[in-house]
C-alpha cells in the first residue's frame, strides 16, 4: 500500500514537472537565432538576381537595398526567418555603366598640365574642360613664354594634343613717370623745375614740366607721357 502510494507521489511530481515545463514552453518560446547580414544578403541576391549594396538590422527586421539593372529596391525581412515582409521600387536610380566609363576615362586638369608640361618650358595660365561646337569635349591649356602665348587643345581621354595655336603678346605702352618726364624737360630748358602735372587731351596723356630759368624766366615744356617726345615749349613772356 505505501509502495503505491509512493508511486503516485513520484508520478505526480513528474507530471507537474512535465506540465510547468510545457506551459514554460508555450508562453515564453526560446528566441530563434537571427539570420547573419550575410545570409540575408544571400537570400535576397539569388531570389531576385540583383546586388545588396545595404543591410542595416533593424530589431527584428533587415532593411536591404537591392540594385537590378539601373533600378534600386528596399526589401524587408523578418530577421529569424528570412520572411520578405515587403518589397518596393525606390525613386533613386542607379547611374549608368556607360556614365560612369565616361567620368572615369576623363583626365583630370592635373594629367593634362604635365602632359602639356613635356612640350614646352613655359608657364601654365590656364587649364578648362571645353566643348568644340558644343560637341566634343577638350581641355585648352594656356601657356605663356616670354611674349609668346600658346593654347593647346588636348583630348581629354587620350591626352593627345590636338592643335597648338600662338599668338605674340603686345606689353601696354609704358607711361613715363614724373622724374623721367622731368628730365626730358631740363634737357630742353636749364632751370629749376616748379611744378609737374599729368593731363588728358582726348586718347594723349602729356606731362607739362614748369621750369624757372636762372635769369627769372619761365617756360613749360609739354612732354608725350608714352613716348617721351618734346610736343612744345612755352615761355611765359609768350604772347
Amino acid at each position: 500500500m505505501i509502495k503505491r502510494n509512493w508511486f503516485w507521489i513520484i508520478g505526480g511530481v513528474v507530471l507537474t514537472i512535465v506540465l510547468i515545463f510545457g506551459v514554460k514552453q508555450l508562453l515564453f518560446p526560446a528566441t530563434a537565432k537571427a539570420l547573419t547580414e550575410e545570409d540575408i544578403q544571400r537570400v535576397v541576391e539569388e531570389r531576385y538576381a540583383g546586388q545588396v549594396t545595404k543591410v542595416v538590422r533593424d530589431d527584428h527586421k533587415y532593411l536591404v537595398d537591392l540594385t537590378r539593372d539601373t533600378d534600386i529596391y528596399k526589401v524587408m525581412l523578418d530577421a529569424n526567418t528570412g520572411e520578405v515582409i515587403s518589397l518596393s521600387k525606390s525613386t533613386e536610380t542607379e547611374p549608368k555603366v556607360e556614365d560612369k566609363d565616361v567620368e572615369k576615362d576623363v583626365l583630370t586638369e592635373k594629367e593634362v598640365e604635365a602632359i602639356v608640361l613635356k612640350n614646352t618650358a613655359g608657364e601654365i595660365k590656364s587649364i578648362k574642360l571645353d566643348s568644340i561646337e558644343g560637341e566634343k569635349q577638350v581641355y585648352q591649356a594656356v601657356v605663356k613664354v616670354e611674349n609668346q602665348q600658346t593654347t593647346y587643345t588636348v583630348d581629354p581621354k587620350s591626352g593627345e594634343i590636338i592643335t597648338t595655336q600662338s599668338e605674340t603678346i603686345k606689353d601696354p605702352p609704358k607711361k613715363l613717370t614724373e622724374k623721367e618726364a622731368g628730365q626730358i624737360a631740363l634737357q630742353e630748358v636749364q632751370g629749376e623745375i616748379d611744378d609737374i602735372d599729368l593731363e588728358t587731351v582726348g586718347s594723349v596723356s602729356y606731362f607739362y614740366v614748369e621750369i624757372e630759368t636762372a635769369d627769372g624766366h619761365d617756360a613749360i615744356v609739354e612732354i608725350n607721357a608714352i613716348t617721351g617726345e618734346v610736343k612744345s615749349i612755352t615761355w611765359d613772356d609768350e604772347d
